[in-house]
This record gives structure tokens, sequence and C-alpha cells, in this order.
């Protein structure tokens, strides 16, 4: 029924640290190899001592809201769903990869398995039809134009959030969004990183890039400086 992110053995770079850590416990993964893989009692103990003596590194309770990868994950599926989730990175086995790096085990629900599976099924073939040879058929017309991700980098975290407040009111660049009844769900997502040397509420990076197709429902993530 449910999909699982196991972040047991979550490995990831958090503001101040200059490399990737284990962020819940050790991350052993010892469920790489088996996956009924448990963690002694002795290992239990050794975990709960380093949370309470080093200062909650690595962090039993929520080190999952502490990494990158994590913060994606879920801010993600909960504006996005898991469809638009995927869709962010590409497809599933570019999702399954950003996870097997960072070492999160996905356990996707049989049941939300198969209904992606039945759903991306193709369609039946269509049947031609004889058309008399002097017939010319016109080519099918262009898809029109739907706008382009605004440039962010560079600008204020409040620039930033008034450029893609203007983009979801009316439209973006000179080609207005195709609304169809509904309101464009554009989503800005921030994500906050040290960076000596930039002033604070400075855009860094941007997903995706300035000039990229605008959909009728996309998510635009800014790394912002802190």
């Amino acid at each position: 029924m449910f999909t699982y992110y196991d972040c047991t053995d979550y490995v990831d770079q958090v503001d101040g640290d200059k490399q990737a850590r284990p962020l819940l416990s050790f991350a052993k993964w010892r469920k790489r190899n088996d996956p009924e893989a448990k963690l002694r009692w002795y290992s239990h103990l050794y975990l709960l001592l380093a949370y309470v003596i080093r200062g909650q590194k690595p962090n039993v309770h929520g080190g999952y809201f502490e990494g990158l990868l994590s913060q994606q994950l879920i801010y993600r599926l909960a504006c996005l769903g898991y469809s638009g989730t995927v869709a962010a990175f590409g497809d599933e086995v570019a999702l399954g990869k950003a996870c097997e790096q960072k070492q999160i085990r996905m356990l996707v629900s049989p049941r939300l398995w198969a209904s992606r599976v039945s759903s991306s099924a193709p369609p039946p073939p269509v049947q031609p039809t004889m058309r008399p040879m002097s017939r010319t058929i016109a080519p099918a017309p262009p898809a029109p134009a739907i706008g382009v991700v605004p440039n962010l980098v560079g600008r204020s975290i409040v620039e930033a959030r008034a450029a893609v407040a203007e983009a979801r009111a009316r439209h973006v660049g000179p080609v207005a969004l195709p609304v169809r009844g509904s309101e464009p769900q554009l989503l800005l997502l921030e994500f906050t990183r040290e960076s000596p040397g930039n002033p604070p509420g400075t855009v860094l990076s941007q997903t995706p890039a300035a000039g990229s197709p605008l959909q009728q429902r996309t998510s635009i993530e800014v790394v912002v400086a802190k």
C-alpha cells in the first residue's frame, strides 16, 4: 500500500560540511547485500551514545531533514506527488540512481508500480486507411509555444519570488501560458546553503535552467545563499 524511502544508511552533505557524512546512523549499508540484515544490540547502544555525546551526529531522529537529496524528495513528493517527483529527476532510473548514490533504499508500493506500468502501456496500433494517391495531406500545425523559465540566478530571493509570482499570474516572455480553465501550478522551492562571498538571500543556482520550456505544472528549485 505504501512507498518507503529508507534513510537508515543515508549519507549526504549538509551546510558547513566539506564531505558527505552519515546522517542517521553509521551508514554501514548492510542491507545492500542482505535485505533482512539488522543492527546488533551493541550497535544500537553505540549509536545512542554517539547521538548523546557527539552533539546529535549522527542525528537518529531528524537527520533526514538535513541532507539536500532528502529535502528534495520531501518537498517534491509533498508538492508534486510521485509522478511529478519522477519527472523532476528525469525518470525512475535517474531517481533510483540518485537514491542509491546517497544510500537511500527506495521501496515502491506494488500497487503503485502496477498502476504506473499499466498507464504507461503503449496505445493499440491504428489501422491505416486507404486514401487517393492524388490527395495531399497537410502537415500538422506546430505545437504552440508555452513560455520559458525565468532567469533567477543572481537575483535576491525577494526578486525571484516576484518573478515567479508574475509568471504565475499572467505570462512569461512574449507568450502567454495555456491556462485552459485552471491557474498554472508554478512552484518555487527554496534551499539554503552557506556561500561565503555572496550576500545572504542571493540565488546561486536554479533547476530547471533559465530558458527551459515552462509547462502547465512546473517547479523551480533555487539554492539561496545564507
